[in-house]
């Protein structure tokens, strides 16, 4: 290819006088074609990748531009190039055009191919919630929020499994990166300090988690349940389904048989902390006796409760009955 001058050209016949013909013009380079590119797709932050090109009316100088930058090409054959893309191009997800360039005269530009730099696999960064610390019964809803590292997308409804043998439903966020299940508290379930029930507690259930860029399926590897960024170390809740329960109850004053009082006072413990406890949920009960009492107050906070009671009448034995 190039321009072309002064070139003799010769022609005689048998009989004719010879003549010398001077000729000037140009040689043009044939337009390139690019019909396919390998690889077609990397993972952003991949290191140098060598890329080739086929096509056809490839020259030695022809030029694989990438994302319109040229790149250092080398010449296979006129059907094929290679040259290695820097991991400089590749930091970022996205469909850079792929085409080839050959100079003029003639040449020109192919046209493209699209490669594909996918976006990394989404991990999971944390679980929280933005439900208030404290304790929860059965019929509770409390979201769990799953933060990923880049923004996800969600079909179907995948669940996360549970400390207090419950479990939790995707409910929103899909193209963003904090995803929301919420977790309905049923009966018999029960938890400390609820989490997750282990690192692999994510579960698809038929659906998907993928990148939204480039689609690259997440990875479901949670926190370790209780460690920095678990939902059990970002908050404090508990659920707590069970009955608090009479653990016992101890006359207190008096100590030992009466006959010139008639208060009586014990000390009733639960199973854990309770609200609400007063006169009505205590009783007199008779034994084999004519007394006849009444529940006159009922004192105390937490796990423990002072109830007072007056004895109206009667003689003999009596009993200080809880009622839940």
């Amino acid at each position: 290819a190039g321009s072309i001058s002064g070139v003799n050209i010769t022609c005689a016949s048998t009989g004719a006088t010879t003549q010398n013909i001077s000729v000037t013009g140009t040689v043009n380079n044939p337009a390139p074609t690019l019909s396919s590119i390998s690889p077609t797709s990397v993972t952003a932050g991949a290191g140098n990748t060598l890329l080739t090109v086929t096509g056809t009316n490839f020259i030695n100088g022809s030029v694989i531009d990438f994302n319109g930058s040229a790149l250092t090409t080398s010449f296979v054959s006129s059907t094929s190039l290679t040259a290695t893309i820097p991991s400089a191009s590749l930091a970022t997800a996205g469909t850079p055009p792929v085409t080839v360039t050959t100079a003029a005269p003639g040449g020109g530009t192919s046209s493209s191919q699209t490669f594909t730099i996918n976006a990394p696999a989404p991990t999971i960064t944390g679980v929280n919630s933005s439900a208030t610390d404290g304790s929860y019964k059965a019929g509770a809803v409390i979201p769990i929020t799953v933060t990923f590292s880049v923004p996800v997308s969600v079909s179907g409804a995948p669940t996360l499994g549970l400390n207090s043998g419950g479990s939790a439903t995707y409910a929103s966020g899909t193209t963003t990166n904090i995803l929301t299940f919420n977790y309905t508290v049923a009966a018999l379930q029960n938890s400390g300090d609820l989490d997750y029930n282990s690192t692999s507690a994510l579960a698809l259930a038929g659906g998907t988690i993928n990148a939204t860029t480039g689609g690259t399926a997440a990875t479901l590897t949670l926190p370790a349940p209780g460690a920095a960024n678990s939902l059990g170390a970002n908050k404090a809740l508990v659920i707590d389904t069970t009955a608090p329960t009479v653990t016992s109850i101890v006359r207190q004053t008096p100590s030992g048989q009466t006959t010139a009082l008639t208060t009586v006072t014990f000390l009733v413990t639960y199973s854990e902390p309770v609200l609400n406890a007063s006169t009505s949920n205590f009783s007199v009960v008779a034994v084999n006796s004519t007394i006849v009492g009444t529940v006159q107050s009922v004192t105390g906070s937490g796990n423990t409760r002072a109830v007072t009671v007056n004895i109206t009448s009667g003689t003999g034995e009596f009993r200080l009955r809880a009622l839940n």
